[in-house]
């Protein structure tokens, strides 16, 4: 294995890392490159064993993604500055579908969003960003206790309006619907006590069921939820879209659907002031060739990272 890489080659270890599994397309998105471009990069990283191939069966034959080696990924905690969870990466094929159209969602958003020159998406935390974003300690031990893991947290700024921060659940048919209810009973409990019990009124989750027949089940687990284990406490905003709503409709015009059968789209939904700071910081996935992970290269130099073996 390679360990000196190109910006390029890092740029797509690091999404990987962040991210766990994109296809070629959700790369070139992410990181404004073309299709092409990106293929050789992967090839490459292929070959050097940073990567591997991961079918995507559910979308028919020959689709595939990518995902790191063991190997690949251990290296790449050190780019990130991370400690190296060996348990995610020994079975990456668990949870494709999943991520999929979870980072399908993220990064079709990047690409609706290239129409308004004043708006965009400035946040995505991937799985492990998104779980140590609710980490709980144990009043008597001290120790972190992670009790919620989203499949996704994402800021989108509407320009002069604010900031709509919204939570990704992608559902598979495989999923256990019970799995789901216990992902829900954790946002009703927690999202409250991390965001307070007037500001959770403008944060969202979304549920992209794999049918509407699950999407129904679903609706009806949240209600009884709501009206028992969650009854009284101040809830975030919770809404409901199948896969192929989303497919047909895009991130903008699908819409999304509550316990009250209220039909909303991104841009109807109550949003979080923006501070100072959020002004200011930069879109992610618009078009001009600007690395979201590594600062702009200073002064002359190869533009290669070297990578120190991990001890």
């Amino acid at each position: 294995m390679q360990h000196t890489l190109p910006d390029s080659q890092k740029e797509i270890v690091v999404a990987l890392y962040r991210y766990l599994m994109m296809s070629a397309e959700q790369l070139a998105r992410l990181l404004n490159y073309d299709l092409r471009t990106v293929y050789n990069l992967v090839s490459r990283l292929r070959k050097q064993g940073w990567i591997r191939d991961v079918g995507l069966g559910f979308l028919g034959h020959n689709h595939r993604a990518y995902t790191l080696t063991f190997e690949g990924a251990r290296r790449a905690s050190l780019l990130v500055d991370r400690q190296f969870s060996p348990r995610v990466w020994k079975n990456r094929m668990v949870g494709s579908e999943r991520l999929y159209y979870t980072n399908e969602f993220m990064t079709q958003l990047m690409v609706w969003s290239e129409e308004e020159p004043n708006e965009g998406l400035v946040e995505w935390m991937g799985p492990a960003e998104a779980a140590e974003r609710y980490v709980l300690f144990d009043r008597e031990t001290g120790k972190k206790k992670i009790r919620l893991r989203p499949g996704a947290v994402g800021s989108y700024v509407f320009s002069g309006a604010g900031r709509l921060l919204f939570h990704l659940e992608a559902d598979m048919k495989s999923t256990s619907i019970w799995r789901m209810q216990d992902q829900l009973l954790d946002y009703g409990e927690i999202l409250y006590r991390i965001w307070g019990t007037e500001q959770v009124k403008n944060i969202h989750v979304f549920v992209m069921a794999a049918n509407s027949e699950r999407m129904r089940h679903m609706l009806s687990l949240w209600r009884h939820l709501v009206d028992g284990m969650l009854l009284g406490k101040p809830l975030p905003n919770v809404w409901f879209m199948t896969h192929e709503e989303f497919h047909l409709g895009g991130p903008f015009y699908s819409r999304w659907t509550n316990l009250g059968n209220e039909t909303v789209t991104l841009r109807d939904l109550p949003l979080l002031p923006l501070n100072r700071e959020q002004k200011d910081l930069a879109w992610l996935g618009k078009r001009q060739r600007c690395s979201p992970f590594l600062p702009s290269p200073r002064g002359e130099g190869s533009g290669e990272v070297s990578i120190q073996n991990p001890r």
